[in-house]
């Protein structure tokens, strides 16, 4: 291994995460782990960093195999020296970096997450009830005068208890959203936010832009917030057609290309890698199927007049055909 990622004891601590990731019950080898830590402090410091590295890729490490999993789609298990010929290219490229700090964040501060093509379903302190997503991490934080939920990461459908005089405040990425009793579809879509409200009336605030944004949404109504909140734009779905993810089919509706790729990565236990800006501007609707990642990639990429190369198991790039 050559290049500006190599570097032996991270190589070996990516072999033992991969091999423990596959076999994760496997007291033998945890036992050999064990071994292959204390046998040098470089080996301490290169599994801390291998770890950070894997989280910030999105990638689900060992220590996440034992949470609760709901809608588990089966997957193939690629092999170890497969897996770590795909992901070395992508360290030594920097593509883990600017992943690397919402990772750790949700590491750090979520109460709520899940892993890559999981689901789960909790009931909130206040007796609202929420599904996150594939790929996602909340944050919680409820008392006697506050009922607060903040999205780190990916997306959750929440069913907000009725409580007009202390209406659940949403935050993410800046945006506050009033729920004072709502179904609502919440998502961070290319550091961006979108609401999609099934059922009942939200609030959507947002300081930064001039003058500052405050809009009511109702059902069937939906608000995506730019990066920076810099512009957004308003639209329009079935009630019926929102959140469909929980349930099976992936619903788009005049989706751009980019934000579609992102929704469908958070069930790939890999990278998608969109090479094109101007090719993930391009706006598609389409039901796909989220269980099978890579067919659903491909027919949302060739419409636009995009391709898939599939480098590895792992690794996809999305370009102009």
């Amino acid at each position: 291994m050559t290049g500006p990622a190599a570097d032996p004891a991270l190589e070996e601590a990516l072999d033992w995460l991969l091999r423990l990731r596959e076999a994760p019950h496997d007291a033998g080898l945890r036992r050999a782990h064990a071994a292959w830590l204390a046998a040098a402090p470089a080996h301490a410091a290169a599994w801390t960093r291998a770890a950070h590295l894997w989280h910030g890729l999105g990638a689900v490490g060992p220590q996440q195999q034992s949470l609760p999993h709901a809608r588990q789609p089966a997957r193939a298990v690629a092999p170890v020296a497969l897996a770590r010929r795909a992901l070395w290219p992508a360290l030594a490229a920097g593509i883990a970096l600017p992943l690397l700090a919402p990772g750790l964040r949700r590491a750090w501060q979520a109460d709520l997450s899940t892993g890559t093509g999981e689901q789960r379903n909790a009931t909130l302190p206040d007796g609202s009830r929420i599904a996150l997503a594939p790929r996602s991490a909340l944050r919680l934080d409820f008392g006697p005068e506050r009922r607060l939920l903040e999205v780190l990461e990916g997306g959750a459908f929440l069913e907000a208890a009725t409580a007009p005089a202390q209406p659940l405040l949403v935050l993410a990425q800046g945006t506050r959203l009033r729920v004072p009793g709502a179904d609502v579809d919440l998502q961070l879509l290319g550091g961006g936010f979108q609401v999609a409200v099934q059922r009942g009336q939200v609030t959507l605030e947002d300081d930064r832009p001039s003058p500052a944004l405050r809009q009511e949404l109702a059902a069937g109504e939906s608000l995506r917030l730019a990066p920076g909140a810099c512009s957004w734009q308003r639209g329009r779905q079935a009630p019926a057609s929102i959140a469909t993810w929980r349930d099976g089919p992936l619903f788009l509706q005049d989706t751009s290309l980019s934000d579609a790729i992102d929704l469908i990565g958070r069930y790939h236990h890999g990278w998608v890698l969109l090479r094109d800006a101007t090719l993930g501007q391009r706006r598609l609707t389409g039901l796909y199927d989220p269980r099978e990642p890579e067919r659903a990639l491909r027919a949302m990429v060739a419409p636009v007049g995009g391709m898939v190369r599939r480098l590895s198991p792992l690794l996809y790039l999305v370009e102009a055909a």
